[in-house]
């Protein structure tokens, strides 16, 4: 009978677990202490009134760097039509910047000095699609062709394009 119930309570707590450690669908990417690749800190302001597209990815995630490619094609596609992209990782701000140089798109990178766990990213990519106004829209977990017509539409959907206004 103890061992019964061990088994129980093992059951219980990992059940418990796992799903506290899905991805949250909204966040405050903010709470994370965010700095660009010179060092300098990254307040809120300077994404204030702006749609975004943000992602935690990590130079050793095969499918982040799947994703990158369409997230350069996402990016160029929407052009400076109003949606900053963003990229967020974790990783040594030294290694962001070797990724940076071999890497060169049109996007921000942007180190976090705290674990992104802290904010409830527990699965990478993640990506998330924020309005002008701040408020999570739209949230995906795990690779994504965000260069597909679908994604573009998104996209300039959340970027106040009508679906056919960029080329």
């Amino acid at each position: 009978m103890n061992k019964l119930i061990r088994v129980l309570c093992l059951l219980f707590l990992w059940i418990f677990l796992a799903a506290s450690c899905k991805n949250k669908n909204k966040v405050d990417f903010f709470q994370l202490d965010l700095e660009n690749l010179q060092g300098a800190a990254v307040s809120q302001d300077s994404f204030k009134g702006k749609p975004m597209f943000v992602t935690f990815f990590a130079t050793w995630c095969g499918p982040c760097m799947q994703e990158i490619p369409s997230i350069r094609k996402a990016s160029e596609a929407l052009g400076s039509h109003n949606m900053e992209f963003v990229l967020i990782s974790e990783e040594k701000l030294e290694k962001l910047q070797r990724f940076e140089s071999r890497t060169p798109m049109d996007v921000t990178i942007l180190h976090s000095a705290r674990n992104i766990k802290m904010l409830g990213v527990f699965t990478i990519p993640q990506t998330y699609l924020v309005s002008a106004d701040g408020e999570v829209v739209y949230s995906h977990t795990g690779f994504k062709d965000w260069s597909s017509p679908e994604s573009i539409a998104l996209l300039k959907s959340i970027a106040g394009n009508p679906v056919g206004s960029i080329e």
